[in-house]
C-alpha cells in the first residue's frame, strides 16, 4: 500500500517536504549527522550510525513483508 501523494501539486510537495522535515529533524536529534559520531563509527567506537541504519533497514522489511 502506497501513500497516496500526489506528485504533480502543490499539496504533494507540501506532504513530501514535511516527510523530509521530519526525517531531518529525526536524523538531527539522533545526532547522526554529528561529526564525531560519524568519525567515531569509522573507528568503530561509536555505533549509533549503525543502530540507526539497523533500525530503519528491520522496519523497512517488516513494512514490505507485511504488504505480500
Amino acid at each position: 500500500m502506497n501513500l497516496p501523494i500526489p506528485k504533480d501539486s502543490a499539496s504533494g510537495l507540501a506532504l513530501t517536504s514535511l516527510f523530509g522535515l521530519v526525517f531531518g529533524i529525526l536524523l538531527k536529534k539522533g545526532r547522526v549527522t554529528d561529526y564525531n559520531v560519524i568519525v567515531n563509527f569509522v573507528r568503530l567506537k561509536d555505533f549509533t550510525v549503525f543502530k540507526i541504519m539497523l533500525t530503519a533497514i528491520v522496519v523497512g522489511g517488516i513494512r514490505l513483508r507485511s504488504q505480500l
